[in-house]
Formats: C-alpha cells, structure tokens, sequence
C-alpha cells in the first residue's frame, strides 16, 4: 500500500503535490497490468472478460 504524502512539521505541504500525483501514476500502472494479465489469462483458457463501466456495477450490485 502506499502512503499518503503528508509533508513534514515544518513544511506541512512539501512536495505533497508531486508525491500525490506519483502515487496515482503507480496505481494506474498498477491496474493496468493487471487488466492486461486477466484479459490475457481469460483468453488463454477460453473464458470470457467484461469490461464494465463503475456506475452499472454498483447499480446491479444494490439490487441483488
């Protein structure tokens, strides 16, 4: 997991910006090589990937 920038006590906001946007960058790059590793494993056992959008998940999940 990755730690949130806080700064320091002298500095409470140095480098919070840059540290925030790395850790976007790590977890995007993250995802998707996940993505890319179920689309390849799916297909290599001849199952089927969706790719949903977040909102008609959550939508389908509420009414189970």
């Amino acid at each position: 997991m990755i730690k949130t920038a806080k700064g320091s006590m002298q500095f409470p906001e140095k480098n919070v910006k840059a540290q925030l946007e790395l850790n976007r960058e790590i977890l995007d790059k993250n995802f998707y090589m996940f993505k890319n590793m179920l689309n390849y494993k799916s297909k290599k056992f001849g199952k089927i990937c969706f790719k949903l959008s977040e909102s008609y998940v959550f939508q389908t999940i509420s009414k189970i």
